[in-house]
């Protein structure tokens, strides 16, 4: 009897894990983060569709760099927040869009940067964030001075001590941090125009994970239905985001 009930534990222990997906990702309030209330509200979107789906989640947060490439190896099965380009695609198994963020360039007020293309903006030193993806012309712009920080916080900070002359990043992360962090710098920053571009949020999926198509193909059907029982509208309307 005390061997059975042993099997019994771990056939369904084994069950439990197997419908438990490993999700990394960093901090990038409001859309997530383990410092945020709830983890943010695209973790909850993104908890709600696997649940939809039979699955529940497990969070490590790490640097995005560092997040990205363990999920590329497979150390963890989903990564989320990512935006899509054809690099990554060659790794990745993308998800159906979660949200979206706006990408633009952040500079200290009265400085009155103005460009029309990314040749304009050469002679200038721009923040970005290691292992972020902006767009894919600014990825590959070899011809722009880069200023590669650790993550968006130091990033901002490098452009409120005029370390750099712009930032690119998300309008609503950064405008976050700076209502959170730096709220006496806040009216000391300005949104370039026009914007970079408008990014989709996804979740993405090694290709070196054998069911990684089924992995993708679950949360999509998720989040379908979320959409369509109202959850996700619901989830936005909480968190201040509809």
């Amino acid at each position: 009897m005390k061997y059975l009930l042993t099997v019994l534990f771990i056939v369904s222990a084994f069950s439990i894990f197997a419908d438990t997906y490993t999700v990394v990702t960093d901090e990038w309030a409001p859309f997530y983060g383990e410092k945020v209330p709830d983890n943010g509200y695209l973790t909850q979107i993104v908890k709600a569709a696997f649940k939809a789906s039979g699955h529940d989640l497990q969070h490590n947060w790490m640097p995005w760099k560092r997040a990205i490439t363990e999920a590329e190896r497979g150390t963890y099965q989903v990564l989320m927040g990512a935006y899509y380009n054809s690099d990554r695609a060659k790794i990745f198994e993308y998800s159906e869009p979660i949200t979206q963020t706006q990408v633009v360039f952040f500079e200290q007020k009265g400085n009155n940067i103005k460009y029309k293309k990314l040749e304009d903006l050469k002679n200038y030193k721009i923040g970005v964030v290691r292992g972020y993806s902006t767009t894919e012309e600014f990825d590959k712009a070899e011809y722009l001075i880069k200023e590669v920080s650790p993550d968006t916080k130091t990033s901002l900070k490098l452009l409120l001590n005029k370390r750099v002359d712009l930032i690119a990043n998300s309008r609503e992360v950064v405008l976050h941090i700076l209502q959170q962090d730096f709220p006496e710098q806040y009216a000391k920053i300005n949104v370039v125009q026009p914007p970079l571009q408008v990014n989709n949020l996804h979740i993405v999926v090694s290709k070196t994970i054998p069911n990684a198509k089924k992995i993708i193909s679950d949360f999509n059907k998720g989040l379908k239905t979320i959409k369509e029982n109202g959850t996700y509208d619901k989830i936005l309307e909480k968190y201040g985001m509809k």
